[in-house]
């Protein structure tokens, strides 16, 4: 007789690692390849002051917080943050700046050090974890001084 082979199929539910809602993911233009003075402009972080916020588009395809001379910010449409939530995002240097990147939602603040971030275009992921705040939230990403370069920023539930 002929020689054949069983092959046994299944199929496992995928995990997911509990509830991975996903409230906000921005991965920004990555068209541009000089950092620029034209005003960063997005539809998940619309509330700029104008000219006050100091946030621009960057050579590295995401955004550039903050100038010379003062600290830059951008800040989140608002958000159902009523369950804790996490904010991930790629950061690194500007040139020799030495600023933090601090993440502010409410009363709640948390710090990426300077000392974390890797050399300008080298980006690396930070995840912070938040308790829960309210339903009608909004995340600020701030330099505590100068420049600092950010990408890819997702904001989801814990667990």
């Amino acid at each position: 007789g002929e020689a054949y082979t069983e092959i046994i199929v299944s199929q496992a539910a995928l995990s997911t690692g509990g509830d991975t809602t996903i409230l906000l993911y921005e991965k920004f233009d990555d068209t541009t390849t000089v950092d620029s003075n034209s005003e960063f402009d997005g539809t998940k972080f619309p509330n700029f002051s104008g000219t006050a916020s100091k946030a621009y588009t960057s050579k590295y395809g995401g955004v550039k917080l903050g100038s010379s001379k003062a600290a830059g910010y951008i800040t989140s449409k608002s958000l159902d943050l009523s369950k804790a939530f996490t904010v991930t995002l790629d950061a690194c240097k500007y040139g020799s700046d030495t600023g933090n990147i601090v993440v502010t939602v409410g009363d709640a603040e948390q710090t990426i050090p300077n000392s974390e971030l890797a050399a300008a275009g080298t980006f690396k992921t930070f995840t912070l974890t938040f308790d829960a705040a309210t339903a009608t939230s909004t995340v600020k990403i701030a330099t505590s001084s100068k420049r600092a370069y950010i990408d890819n920023v997702k904001i989801v539930y814990a667990e």
